[in-house]
């Protein structure tokens, strides 16, 4: 799970990079829903 985390981080700083605010939104969601999953 800490690698899905790490990549995701890291498709969310590439849309903010792109200023793609639509995919980053989509991706921080998933970064959300991980950790919730770890977290709980």
């Amino acid at each position: 799970m800490a690698q899905k985390l790490a990549t995701l981080e890291n498709l969310s700083l590439a849309a903010s990079i792109e200023n793609d605010t639509e995919y980053q939104h989509e991706i921080c969601k998933r970064i959300d829903e991980l950790k919730e999953k770890i977290y709980l």
